[in-house]
């Protein structure tokens, strides 16, 4: 590209970091594409417990989705003699449901909104 050092071991760059620009070498290169530099993802890992409370409301909402389809299978398996599969699909399944959910809109809101700040070049070299 040019002669920008990578912002963590000086090698060559190869590209630079999706969120905030800084310059990467091949080894500092995100692994996936739905990943930023080292520095950004500790910046998104920070805030990740006010993005839970945030994404409460999403779960419960899920949860509550969840329990309809329940209810109507837990009525027709225990009119059919069910047993203990029941109890555990009557857990797990709105849980599994609100889960999916929150993350479904975990990731199409604040990791989009993450990823689409410019914080512009912590320090470029």
């Amino acid at each position: 590209m040019s002669d920008l050092r990578c912002q963590f071991c000086e090698e060559p760059i190869k590209t630079r970091c999706r969120r905030c620009e800084l310059p990467l070498c091949a080894f500092h290169v995100p692994m996936s594409p739905d990943l930023a530099c080292a520095t950004c993802e500790e910046q998104w890992n920070a805030g990740s417990s006010r993005r839970t409370v945030a994404l409460l409301p999403v779960f419960l909402i899920g949860l509550a989705v969840g329990l309809l389809p329940v209810w109507a299978v837990v009525n027709w398996i225990s009119a059919h003699g069910g047993g203990p599969v029941l109890a555990v699909f009557a857990v797990v399944m709105p849980v599994a449901i609100g889960g999916v959910l929150a993350n479904k809109v975990g990731k199409r809101t604040f990791r989009r909104k993450f990823l689409a700040e410019r914080p512009g070049a912590i320090s470029r070299r």
